[in-house]
């Protein structure tokens, strides 16, 4: 690490991923640049395979600010959590490992956090999916009106990547999602922001490219196959009367 700390922190959560890895750490590190922000990465390595571990050393081998952190949670929850701790950045953003972002995706986040402040999190405008499956869809923007409790529990609002202040990072933490028990980490921590007051907003002309795998490789394919279910949020919280 430089003496200067970091303005942003990017975690990119890997696990088998093998040489995708590669296109996502490429395409994460020209968006870093083009935001010019100083920057850090932080790769977590969570149960990795021997290519996915190969890849990483590599890139962190040709890249200056880049932290492997190695973990064996199994779980993506778990590897975000650690990896959080291993930041210095004032921001913090989440990208998965296989995943691609536009060129302009860090400077308008940052531009967009930097003008709401810390009871927001920044989401990309479109989700673009490819793969074994091809689509697109935008995100909800809560400056255009709250998102409701109704909503939330009938699906997710927003996908994985999100970018805000560390400090909200470690106040409201990813539930662990105990692989092949609970599952859907991304819904139960978009349900405990929603309880803690914090809000959603959009980067305008920003994209996400969503690599859907072959069920047999998902992790999600595999909370279904389990018959996963959810962990208890504070915005749906049971109550029973005496």
């Amino acid at each position: 690490m430089s003496e200067v700390d970091p303005g942003l922190s990017i975690v990119l959560t890997l696990h088998r991923e093998a040489l995708t890895a590669a296109a996502s750490l490429n395409s994460v590190i020209n968006s870093a640049r083009a935001s010019h922000c100083r920057h850090e990465i932080i790769i977590s390595l969570d149960c990795a395979d021997s290519e996915t571990i190969r890849v990483a050393r590599d890139f962190s081998a040709t890249h200056e600010h880049t932290i492997l952190n190695v973990v064996n949670f199994g779980d993506p929850a778990g590897s975000r959590n650690s990896a959080v701790g291993q930041c210095s950045g004032k921001y913090l953003a989440i990208v998965d490992g296989d995943d691609l972002v536009s060129l302009n995706y860090f400077a308008k986040h940052l531009h967009e956090a930097d003008r709401l402040g810390p009871g927001y999190l920044i989401r990309p405008e479109l989700i673009v999916t490819f793969g074994e499956e091809l689509s697109f869809h935008t995100q909800y923007d809560e400056r255009n009106g709250e998102v409701s409790r109704a909503l939330i529990f009938g699906t997710n609002p927003w996908a994985s990547p999100a970018l805000g202040f560390k400090e909200v990072f470690q106040a409201v933490p990813y539930s662990l999602t105990h692989a092949n028990g609970f599952g859907y980490e991304d819904w139960s921590w978009n349900c405990e922001l929603k309880a803690r007051g914090y809000r959603n907003a959009v980067a305008n002309q920003t994209a996400y490219f969503y690599r859907r795998k072959s069920a047999a490789a998902s992790r999600n394919s595999s909370s279904n196959d389990s018959m996963s279910i959810l962990p208890p949020n504070s915005l749906f919280e049971i109550r029973f009367s005496e």
